[in-house]
């Protein structure tokens, strides 16, 4: 893995068939307006340890979500767009202000891509473009937002956050089956997405937390959280990408402390511990 080309933060980075990375929007330092920043997208070449730029999104997006539906990596934020890797190129699949634009997190979950977690949440046809809104869970207020948010097992799930009201960072915990929410284990100490680094690993079933005070993994088969070795980093990091891989979890950019954003950090799912050594 090689560092970012660019400072980021706000981002979001998904793999493709190939093992690929594609990485995508978000803010850079030299454009404050975020024009070029959100629409700027970046492919990691294993095989040559390099990035590369690749075509630009049709719409700015920054803290917008992201999921990968059948083997396609879907950006939602402001419009629905899919890459095609074979062109190089983000076609714009929906369009319109009925889609949330910022603060929530997407997920692919039945024959919808998901908005949650945000103050606007939505489900989209990715094939048809029809939007219908997403059912609150229990307690939901219009401002909550910067959830987590993940399908595991075949349930939506939605934690954490920042309470609406009192803008508090949140435990809550709750899974949506297509019909209705139900309760689930409530995170064991608050946590917002917007200084977390986070990513669900599907095939465990497994939810990986990181911030500040340390990590988090939540078993959705045993309905259980339990912790996991501090990040590397020190103090809060700031919307950072993550994505997930063969036992690996890779944390791409985000703002630090002292103000850099092209950091890499990976964490070995196997192992439980970050890997150490050079990033170059």
């Amino acid at each position: 893995m090689a560092r970012l080309p660019e400072a980021r933060h706000g981002h979001r980075a998904e793999f493709l068939d190939d093992g690929r990375l594609l990485l995508f929007g978000g803010f850079d330092d030299a454009d404050r307006s975020g024009e070029r920043g959100g629409r700027a997208s970046w492919l990691f070449d294993p095989e040559r340890t390099a990035w590369a730029r690749t075509g630009d999104l049709p719409i700015p997006m920054q803290f917008h979500g992201s999921c990968v539906r059948d083997g396609v990596v879907y950006a939602l934020g402001g419009g629905l767009a899919r890459y095609a890797p074979a062109r190089g190129k983000w076609e714009l699949v929906v369009a319109g202000e009925a889609l949330p634009r910022s603060h929530f997190a997407a997920a692919s979950f039945g024959r919808w891509i998901v908005a949650a977690g945000g103050f606007q949440n939505a489900l989209v046809d990715p094939h048809t473009g029809v939007v219908e809104p997403l059912p609150d869970y229990p307690g939901r207020t219009p401002q909550d937002h910067f959830a987590l948010v993940a399908t595991l097992d075949g349930a939506l799930h939605v934690a954490g956050g920042y309470g609406g009201e009192s803008f508090d960072l949140q435990t809550h915990h709750w899974a949506f089956d297509g019909a209705s929410w139900s309760p689930r284990a409530p995170l064991p100490r608050p946590f917002a997405a917007k200084f977390a680094a986070w990513a669900a690993e599907p095939l465990s079933a497994r939810l990986y937390v990181f911030d500040a005070l340390g990590g988090l993994v939540y078993d959705a088969r045993q309905d259980a959280w339990s912790e996991l070795p501090a990040p590397p980093w020190s103090g809060y990091l700031v919307m950072p990408a993550t994505a997930v891989r063969d036992g690996y979890f890779y944390v791409l950019g985000g703002e630090t402390p002292d103000g850099s954003k092209n950091g890499v950090s990976i964490f070995d799912l196997r192992a439980a511990a970050w890997v150490t050594g050079p990033v170059r």
